[in-house]
């Protein structure tokens, strides 16, 4: 599955920059997952991103989306509804991205 295609957020980033991302750490999941996280982000009124917790090292010259987009200001039911998504998957790190989209 294609990146874009469970994340098509990550389209607001400027190709340059989209380009140089580091896909290697970000989580693909099946339909389900992909349901459940479109649930968590009309709740959060958020983007939301799945990171592995385990990855090969960063190649040279990569970015990760937490260095192009700001993280969203969550209060403290969503970040309880946050946590209880990334504690129903076994592993990965769940991040909750600003919507609409603000670059740093």
């Amino acid at each position: 599955m294609d990146v874009l295609a469970v994340y098509p957020f990550l389209a607001g980033i400027p190709t340059g920059d989209l380009c140089r991302l580091d896909v290697e750490e970000i989580w693909l999941p099946d339909e389900n997952g992909i349901f459940q996280m479109q649930e968590l982000e009309r709740e959060l009124d958020a983007h939301v991103m799945v990171y592995k917790l385990e990855r090969p090292p960063r190649e040279t010259g990569s970015v990760q989306v937490c260095e192009m987009i700001r993280a969203a200001k969550l209060g403290v039911r969503e970040r309880n509804l946050l946590q209880q998504f990334e504690s129903g998957l076994g592993s990965g790190v769940v991040v909750a991205y600003a919507r609409p989209i603000v670059r740093r």
